[in-house]
């Protein structure tokens, strides 16, 4: 069987001939980009070749590749393994967010909570159990590892501290010291976040994040959906990926013992959520897009492969509709949306979801903006990972930019993009219905194709334009439908919140001038950042929150958007780089 040397990884893989080098990859467990679903598109699972046997170069390959080709570039996704290689893997350096803005205060009230009991030995009877001193909590679920130890504890020291889980009234173990930890996790579907939590003093100790090892499998949902469905054991490979991502974020929190954490809450969307616990999405691929459950739901971490404390809890921010999941409702309680008249979310990414609050009503929608906000299948497009230009500003000597890690620039995340077009716009060099003016210095034609040149390797292409023209339209009807469905102008709105990683980044003036946000004073925009894991965090440590994530689930009104008979039409005449208004 040929064998693959990844030289700049230095380990060594073996492979069927004939494979393709993508399944090769991620079957072992190497992160690359695939975010078109391995279909040759997006042209971001790039590998060298520096010497050995593969497949002839496809037709994807030779358009998305051109001249690299020749100097060992190949698209692992259309690459077959032929015999012994040694290749090179790019790295992709991370630069995600980790921070989150809690927009109110919250008292603490942990989720694990520690209760005592007594017993007098010199009053025993041989008639009366040593657990008869826990009959008055009746109500009290005890596991297997409680019960084991309860009775000892009680006869040599006449006491016991029990930890117990405050929702599910289960004792979980003995507080045998004062080390109790919680995990938060924010479960993106491309990067994940994850948030150590002490349960003792509501601290939290550390944060970390990576992508998400699912990647490789598609980065859009409809993607993770057509794998997940092929039969149970893509189901369950795909779910171990996201269990993966997990563990590694766990192990570099803190150098805690694992065996001293007890609770994990999860915060994702209803794809996500389903994947991570394994349950198949398969009602979600197919009319009416059901969901496979709603609500919060509870399991061991032992039945997930989670390595926790042996009773440890898993559970999710509760699951609303198809498209309306736990890391919307962490938004909400992040935000203190609920404490507005009417106020607005917006959590933009490749699934958009809209949240409106008006009166004691909220009302939520989410729509396929695609994957264009992440980079996805544009010419210079890509992940804000480490020279990405992700603000662009004009100046008297024409357009400058800022790139994460002030590097060179190697192409252009989703903020960047906002900003490229309101700027490209306002100069005229872009119109309203989309189109570059070769007019301007900076645009040249290329095989035929308009192209606005950002620096050398960097450019803007019709193409380009059209395809961010759909996202944000389609972004543009779900606004519109959500305000003109609840008789909402913008004028109405008193705030707007901007969540997730992407919107973190976001110029409130340039996603306002493309339509991306409703026509109001940018001065009420304001960012929260990563609501979602500030979500699942609160939900650790308040049970103020924890009543306020039900009460959200059993209050959202969910509009279903992109199944408006308006639908089509509104998407038309939102095509226009114009304001929502």
């Amino acid at each position: 069987m040929p064998r693959i040397i990844i030289k700049n990884k230095g380990s060594g893989l073996i492979c069927e001939k004939n494979s393709l080098l993508l399944d090769v990859l991620r079957r072992n467990g190497i992160n690359i980009q695939a975010i078109c679903g391995g279909l040759g598109l997006c042209g971001l699972c790039r590998v060298r070749v520096m010497s050995g046997a593969v497949s002839e170069p496809t037709e994807h390959e030779k358009r998305i590749l051109g001249g690299l080709l020749s100097e060992g570039w190949r698209l692992a996704c259309q690459t077959r393994v032929l015999g012994d290689l040694e290749i090179i893997v790019p790295e992709a350096r991370k630069y995600i967010l980790e921070e989150y803005r809690v927009g109110r205060k919250v008292k603490a009230s942990p989720l694990l909570k520690v209760l005592e009991i007594t017993y007098c030995r010199q009053k025993a009877s041989h008639t009366e159990s040593v657990m008869s001193c826990i009959s008055p909590y009746i109500d009290f679920k005890f596991s297997h590892t409680a019960l084991s130890k309860i009775p000892e504890q009680l006869y040599l020291h006449g006491k016991a501290c029990l930890l117990y889980d405050v929702e599910s009234r289960e004792v979980l173990d003995l507080e045998e010291n004062d080390r109790t930890y919680g995990v938060a996790v924010d479960l993106g579907t491309t990067t994940v976040v994850a948030a150590l939590v002490d349960l003792k003093s509501g601290s939290v100790l550390g944060v970390r994040s990576t992508y998400n090892k699912q990647i490789p499998y598609g980065n859009n949902i409809i993607s993770r959906i057509s794998y997940a469905i092929k039969g149970r054991e893509y189901l369950a490979e795909i779910s171990r990926a996201a269990i993966d991502t997990v563990e590694e974020l766990i192990d570099n929190l803190a150098p805690v013992d694992r065996e001293n954490i007890y609770e994990l809450i999860v915060a994702g969307n209803t794809v996500m959520t389903a994947l991570f616990l394994g349950i198949s999405p398969h009602t979600l691929g197919f009319y009416p897009f059901s969901p496979p459950f709603t609500g919060m739901l509870e399991f061991k971490a032992r039945e997930l492969g989670l390595k926790l404390h042996k009773e440890a809890l898993v559970k999710t921010l509760p699951v609303i509709g198809s498209y309306i999941g736990g890391d919307i409702v962490g938004d909400i309680v992040t935000s203190g949306i609920l404490e507005d008249t009417t106020a607005l979310l917006v959590d933009i990414g490749t699934n958009g979801e809209i949240v409106l609050k008006k009166g004691d009503s909220i009302y939520a929608t989410s729509v396929p903006a695609g994957p264009a906000f992440e980079g996805a299948g544009l010419s210079s497009g890509m992940l804000a990972t480490e020279g990405a230009i992700h603000r662009v500003f004009r100046s008297r000597d024409g357009i400058e930019y800022i790139t994460i890690g002030n590097v060179e620039p190697k192409g252009i995340c989703g903020s960047g993009y906002i900003d490229l077009l309101a700027e490209l716009l306002r100069a005229g060099v872009i119109t309203k219905s989309g189109r570059l003016q070769s007019k301007d210095p900076c645009v040249r034609r290329r095989r035929g194709v308009l192209e606005y040149v950002v620096c050398d390797n960097v450019v803007l292409t019709q193409k380009d334009v059209r395809k961010l023209q759909l996202a944000v339209a389609t972004f543009k009807v779900g606004l519109h439908i959500l305000l003109s469905k609840t008789k909402t102008s913008p004028e109405d709105l008193e705030k707007i919140y901007v969540a997730g990683s992407f919107g973190y980044h976001v110029n409130p003036y340039n996603a306002i001038e493309i339509g991306l946000l409703p026509k109001v004073d940018p001065s009420i925009v304001e960012f929260i950042g990563n609501g979602s894991l500030g979500g699942a965090v609160m939900y650790l440590i308040s049970d103020e929150i924890r009543r306020e994530c039900r009460d959200v689930y059993k209050k959202v009104e969910v509009l279903e958007a992109p199944l408006e008979k308006s639908f089509h039409k509104l998407f038309i005449e939102s095509l226009a780089f114009e304001p929502v208004t």
